[in-house]
């Protein structure tokens, strides 16, 4: 194991210790949020900038193992406001999912892309021809979790801007909706009120309006095979 792999080891069971030692884990819960929202509320406002670090620091944890950033975007909406919620959420989730990304390709990636390079040779090409699609798509509307997006784009050929911002812009249009809809947590009583079915339908118009030219390119494909 080189120098390289421990620092990213180390840097794993930092980001652990900090999300599950103080049982932050517990309020990633959307009836956890409801209940202790004015406890939360009054840490926010007594605590603001150790509020803001504490919040990215376990968002960005979202980005290698941890479920929960839909809780973690509402939330945000409702403890900071929309704007400022809107930023915080969008700074965690693009740099915890670059972390990951680096750590993806750094730890396995390059290793898997050895050891399987013959196999892994059609999907490589298929992401140097329509990689930046994919990845907006699974950024508009979670086809896969967060987290996995991280890891496949740091084994994929994929360059460290293009996923950077494929990820932020991505990500922009959801975490707008669950940050303004985080304003009325006070009457909302489940998730499922945030996102309507004319929401969801035209996030997954807009992600499948992505994936047409790469369906498009094998369809032709497919009609020239004799």
């Amino acid at each position: 194991m080189t120098k390289k792999h421990i620092a990213i080891f180390i840097f794993l069971l930092i980001v652990a210790a900090a999300f599950w030692l103080p049982g932050l884990h517990r309020y990633l819960k959307f009836e956890e949020l409801i209940q202790n929202r004015e406890m939360l509320i009054s840490y926010v406002e007594k605590h603001y900038i150790p509020s803001v670090f504490l919040f990215c620091l376990v968002y960005v944890s979202t980005a290698f193992f941890v479920p929960g950033t839909l809780v973690l975007t509402i939330g945000a909406g409702f403890l900071f406001g929309f704007v400022p919620g809107t930023l915080y959420s969008i700074m965690g989730s693009s740099l915890g999912a670059f972390l990951a990304f680096l750590t993806s390709r750094y730890l396995i990636g390059s290793w898997i892309q050895n050891k399987f390079i013959h196999q892994l040779s059609g999907f490589n090409q298929e992401i140097a021809r329509h990689g930046i699609n994919y990845l907006l798509a699974f950024r508009i509307f979670p086809f896969l979790p967060f987290f996995v997006v991280n890891y496949i784009a740091g084994i994929a050929h994929i360059s460290t801007w293009t996923f950077i911002w494929t990820t932020f812009l991505g990500m922009l249009p959801g975490t707008i909706v669950c940050t303004f809809a985080g304003r009325q947590l006070g009457v909302i009583t489940s998730p499922d009120e945030i996102f309507s079915t004319e929401v969801i339908m035209s996030l997954v118009l807009l992600a499948l309006l992505i994936l047409l030219p790469p369906a498009a390119y094998h369809i032709k494909r497919l009609r020239d095979v004799p």
